[in-house]
């Protein structure tokens, strides 16, 4: 079985190598075991309960009892799996999805089975082997009987792992130990925190992310369907994002696999409560081929009903919808989805889509980005934005022809009194490079000073050409126009007043977006710059 790397760092701090060693021995059958061997089940008895000290309950057990516990852990030979065990031995019990096809076409028992009710499933099973007049299905009820009555016996003690993960921290080693260790009961009981309509806990949210964890861990593809319903009931926030991470993380392990469950679920929900899964959906479009030519038609139709719904206020669904209409790489229907959208806010996570981070010049702090609130937000350090060379940090996408950027300037903070930052036009991402910016700074005068910085040649000097002082906010646009670059600025977007223009000669595709530069080397400054929807595509 394979655990992802940052999976096996969080789980070993939390367990510990040797009890995370017979975890997955336990999970494999052994070190020759199949990753497709079933997991096989602990029936409790009903004797009394065990006085074996792996039974017992943290506070339990003596200093001597867990040394002793943890050095048989990392020693023990492997219990031998159904594929090796002799052929007058039991087989090890089937998994959670091989009970399930058991009762194929039953949809009673299937249903109590979701639903964890193994005592009247036991009982049913019963009835259904006495009216059976087949000896063949009778024998398959009966044996599903047992297993359910031995996971009506279990269910206690998995409630009360489940439990332990959502209460003290110290119990929780125990907890991860037991479930990595358990077979088919776990993996329903894991399925079923993770779907929305069974509680096993007083509050399953809170141990939904690990439980999720665990599913990655264990590839517990099972637990994918449950996810999707998760998802659908739960309110935007946090939550649905880790479930809607977790589905996206899950599904590209086996596309083909998955594709007809997002297809289904995108069909069947509102739209509004799929919006952070759809740029998941249109990577699945676009690079996997997801869905028939009519599939792709209501998909469309599903981003913009998303988009008339949505209120303004909900910065981040319109991000990853207007994202998820980007990437379908069709510029006609990303700009109807703007249309739809109106002027609201939105956030993103990392960067929109084409745009891109880049550190320019003898930079000793990283620069950092966001898009928040419909704004990017730049933290970016550099000596210096002048003369010969430039340490800057800049936020671009490459555009060609007669280009322009408008945005608004809210903030310049933590920079020196030299330090700039704005909107650029750049041959190339070169210290060196020729390039033509609006630049504001902190001046002597009251308000920012806003200047057209520009290098007419590679390696050349730097020249400001206008000069004009404002207070923040103020909105800048920079256009080229054939071989020149002209500043304008305005007090509210609306009304604008030219204050420089420059012949330059550029290449017709050129670098574009945000720039700042803190006139610090080993501190960032923040610039905040709101951009409208139909400027970033």
């Amino acid at each position: 079985m394979f655990i992802p790397q940052i999976t096996q760092k969080r789980l070993l701090g939390m367990v510990g190598l040797p009890v995370i060693f017979s975890m997955i021995l336990a999970c494999t059958g052994g070190p020759d075991g199949d990753d497709d061997q079933p997991q096989p089940s602990s029936p409790v008895s009903d004797s009394a309960p065990s006085s074996d000290p792996a039974q017992q309950s943290p506070e339990e057990q003596s200093p001597e009892t867990e040394a002793r516990d943890e050095s048989a852990s990392a020693t023990a030979e492997p219990a031998p799996t159904a594929a090796s065990a002799g052929d007058d031995e039991v087989a090890a019990e089937p998994a959670a999805q091989d009970a399930a096809s058991a009762s194929d076409g039953d949809e009673e028992l299937a249903e109590l089975v979701r639903q964890l009710d193994f005592t009247t499933a036991r009982m049913r099973a019963l009835a259904r082997a006495e009216d059976s007049a087949d000896s063949a299905t009778a024998t398959e009820y009966r044996e599903l009987a047992g297993r359910y009555s031995a996971y009506a016996q279990e269910l206690p003690s998995v409630r009360e792992h489940f439990a332990l993960l959502a209460g003290n921290q110290q119990h929780r080693n125990a907890a991860m130990a037991e479930i990595f260790q358990g077979g088919a009961l776990t993996r329903k009981v894991m399925a079923a925190v993770i779907a929305p309509d069974v509680q096993v806990t007083d509050d399953d949210s809170e141990i939904l992310p690990v439980v999720l964890e665990l599913a990655r861990a264990l590839e517990f593809s099972d637990g994918f369907q449950p996810a999707l319903q998760r998802h659908a009931s739960l309110p935007p926030g946090e939550l649905r994002q880790q479930v809607s991470d977790h589905l996206h993380r899950q599904a590209e392990t086996d596309p083909p696999s998955y594709a007809a469950h997002i297809a289904k679920h995108v069909r069947t929900t509102d739209p509004v409560d799929l919006v952070d899964l759809l740029p998941m959906v249109t990577i699945f479009i676009q690079n996997h081929d997801m869905g028939d030519e009519q599939f792709q038609q209501d998909y469309r139709g599903i981003l913009r009903q998303a988009a008339e719904a949505l209120p303004e206020d909900e910065q981040l669904l319109r991000g990853q919808l207007f994202t998820a209409a980007v990437e379908l790489q069709d510029q006609q229907f990303s700009q109807e989805i703007m249309a739809l959208l109106g002027s609201g806010a939105a956030d993103m996570e990392g960067l929109p889509p084409g745009w891109t981070l880049a550190d320019i010049g003898d930079i000793q702090l990283a620069g950092e980005a966001q898009f928040i609130d419909g704004a990017f937000v730049l933290h970016a350090a550099g000596d210096s934005f002048w003369g010969n060379e430039d340490d800057i940090s800049m936020i671009w996408r490459k555009r060609s022809g007669d280009v322009s950027m408008r945005a608004r300037l809210d903030s310049i903070a933590d920079v020196d009194e030299w330090g700039k930052g704005g909107i650029s036009l750049r041959h190339s991402l070169d210290a060196d490079a020729v390039h033509a910016s609006i630049l504001a700074s902190p001046g002597d005068e009251p308000g920012y000073r806003f200047v057209l910085g520009h290098r007419d040649r590679k390696g050349g000097s730097t020249s400001n050409s206008g000069s004009h002082f404002r207070p923040l906010p103020a909105w800048i646009e920079l256009r080229r126009s054939g071989n020149e670059v002209i500043a304008l600025i305005s007090s509210d977007g609306e009304e604008w007043e030219e204050f420089a223009r420059q012949e330059i000669d550029f290449p017709d595709e050129i670098y574009v977006g945000p720039v700042l530069n803190s006139s610090i080397a080993d501190q960032r400054g923040t610039m905040k710059l709101t951009v409208p929807l139909d400027e970033l595509f």
